[in-house]
């Protein structure tokens, strides 16, 4: 069973290197709360929100790539989008992502292209 819970950076900074090489940057900033999927003991994939003004961010949304399609991601991006709803400040969560299909199926709207092959998306809270 996956269960998603907040982590530290220093739990999931190992994946740093894999996600890079696929266009996703787990980096570790300011204001960056990291979360990840569980199975058991191991991570199977991890996410961030960063929160700023009226709008949040879903950051460094990754899955190992031998664990996708088991539900990690979605658990991953379902629960940011229950902790963004959360703040009644925000109205708004984004997310510039290289696989805008995914973000497509749980509801976000292609805004832009920023660059070749990552697109803006966003769902209203």
């Amino acid at each position: 069973m996956i269960r998603v819970a907040k982590c530290s950076f220093a739990e999931v900074k190992q994946f740093a290197a894999r996600a890079a090489k696929e266009r996703v940057s787990i980096s570790d900033t300011a204001n960056t709360e990291w979360h990840a999927a569980w199975e058991g003991d191991r991570i199977l994939g991890c996410a961030a929100l960063l929160v700023a003004g009226q709008k949040a961010r879903i950051k460094g949304c990754w899955t190992e790539p031998v664990d996708r399609g088991k539900g990690a991601g979605n658990a991953l991006v379902l629960h940011l989008i229950s902790k963004a709803s959360d703040n009644p400040a925000l109205n708004r969560i984004e997310v510039l992502s290289v696989a805008p299909a995914f973000w497509r199926k749980l509801g976000f709207k292609e805004l832009t292209e920023v660059r070749s092959g990552v697109t803006r998306l966003t769902k209203h809270l």
